[in-house]
């Protein structure tokens, strides 16, 4: 009977149970992302990505970093443990490894582990004589200067040139008559450094003429208003530059592209004390001439009163952007109804992920609120709002990431065989290296306010924020796709 009476209660018990447990549960996945082992620097600001987490049950997921390990005497830190994307700026050579752990409301998922591998930055050299355009009257010549890293190898136009502690100095470099370039390149584990000035070596009564703007691989665009026939041969462009005669009593003439320029005099190269002045003349010379749409060439000749002659050329690309209707198979993605011939699909004017909308677009969304930046950088275009530096407009100190990448998208690239994919790729990473360039210029590895350590917060706060806005127009192009390059290309290369 007792049995009977144990048997019934248990069954009792069993059943019970069964009808208030909740269903079942998939405990979530974690994923830290791929590891990321090459490419990154001392000082930069790397974003870790768990997106890619998952829920089968489609739970809102919450994430939990960690650093698990971080080189010896490193201080990085996680920007915010709980977020998707938090990110570290790195401080120290070596590996770091971060720790995620995400939940459903219910359980905790196994953790995954990401690593990032942190290398010394290539070396910055700097060339301190001879000065870039100046005309130099002896041969050979001293190249002197200074590289920041004093492990570096060190070449002068080719030749292995020791490195004093960070400083060089070759007293035998020879020239050329003419324009001559000297390029000094400084080598470590990490990758190259570089540095040229260009120099005019002269002795005969032939002038020396070098073009000064624009620089090679130019681009020559303007807008068109999709009136009458596309401007395929009106592309006006400033061509500046300086040439030097042997007499100073001489007027030099140049003719650029057949249009004849304006020749002005020119004072003292610095650091030449006028010495030069009882040998040579220095003009500089400027003229405004038509391109045609495609790959051009400007050449510029310039002649002397004694018969001499000289020329110098340099080569780039014509293109328009047309206000108006949109031309079969290029999309209108600016505000003002321009659409990209030009900026097509750069990673700046391409719209966010699901959304079309050209007021959206990332070259109008600007880093907020830089104030700590040390120099004027820019990611995209758009206007200027208040205490925003990231914006076009603001003369940058360094050239504008997205506008390198139209001129690489300009660069026409016959279809077949991969090329147009392997260029595609090429560009893009070329545009995020230009971007982490900007951030590394405008927040150095170490914060510059030395005893105010909430101003650098806020400067940690800002260099994060660069770098994933570098990160972000990387991902925006590549989501733009390798469709919309390759009809890009077609349009250029084509018409």
């Amino acid at each position: 009977m007792k049995t009977t009476a144990y048997l019934f209660v248990a069954l009792l018990l069993v059943i019970a149970f069964t009808g208030c447990s909740s269903p079942g549960n998939n405990p979530p996945v974690a994923d830290a992302g791929q590891d990321q082992a090459s490419g990154v620097l001392v000082g930069d600001a790397v974003v870790l990505d768990g997106s890619a987490s998952s829920d089968a049950d489609g739970d809102i997921l919450n994430y939990v970093w960690s650093l698990i390990a971080v080189p010896a005497d490193s201080e990085a830190t996680l920007s915010d443990p709980f977020s998707d994307k938090p990110t570290i700026v790195t401080d120290k050579t070596g590996t770091y490894r971060a720790r995620l752990i995400v939940n459903d409301g219910k359980t905790d998922s196994p953790a995954d582990e990401v690593g990032v591998t942190v290398v010394v930055p290539p070396p910055t050299v700097a060339i301190a004589t001879p000065e870039s355009q100046t005309i130099v009257l002896t041969n050979p010549v001293t190249v002197a200067g200074t590289v920041d890293d004093p492990l570096a190898t060190i070449t002068v136009n080719g030749a292995a040139t020791p490195n004093n502690n960070g400083a060089y100095s070759k007293t035998d470099v020879m020239l050329t008559e003419g324009g001559n370039t000297i390029t000094v390149i400084a080598t470590n584990g990490t990758g190259d450094g570089m540095a040229s000035v260009d120099v005019l070596f002269k002795t005969q009564p032939a002038p020396v003429i070098v073009i000064t703007s624009p620089s090679p691989n130019f681009t020559a665009n303007r807008v068109w208003d999709g009136i009458g026939a596309s401007p395929l041969n009106d592309f006006p462009i400033v061509v500046s530059g300086t040439i030097a005669t042997v007499s100073a009593s001489e007027t030099p003439t140049v003719m650029v592209n057949g249009v004849p320029a304006t020749v002005s005099p020119m004072g003292c190269p610095p650091g030449l004390f006028c010495i030069w002045t009882t040998l040579a003349s220095r003009y500089s010379f400027s003229a405004e001439v038509q391109l045609s749409k495609g790959s051009q060439t400007i050449m510029a000749i310039g002649s002397d009163t004694l018969g001499g002659s000289a020329q110098a050329q340099v080569g780039g690309v014509a293109d328009y952007c047309r206000i108006g209707e949109a031309e079969s198979g290029v999309a209108a993605e600016r505000g003002d109804g321009q659409n990209n011939r030009c900026h097509f699909v750069d990673g700046c004017s391409a719209p966010g992920s699901g959304d079309s909308s050209p007021s959206n677009a990332r070259r109008n969304q600007p880093m907020p609120n830089a104030s700590q930046n040390l120099v004027l950088v820019e990611f995209g275009s758009g206007s200027i709002p208040p205490s925003e530096f990231f914006v076009h407009g603001q003369r940058p100190e360094r050239p504008l990431g997205c506008n390198i990448h139209d001129n690489c998208y300009q660069t026409c690239v016959p279809p077949g065989g991969g090329a147009r994919a392997a260029a595609y790729n090429a560009c893009n990473l070329q545009q995020r290296d230009n971007h982490k360039a900007m951030c590394r210029q405008a927040y150095p590895a170490t914060c510059p306010y030395t005893g105010q350590p909430f101003r650098c917060l806020d400067w940690q706060a800002e260099k994060a924020n660069c770098f994933a806005l570098a990160e972000s127009y990387f991902s925006a192009v590549e989501a733009g796709g390798f469709v919309k390059y390759n009809d890009r290309q077609n349009d250029f290369c084509l018409n």
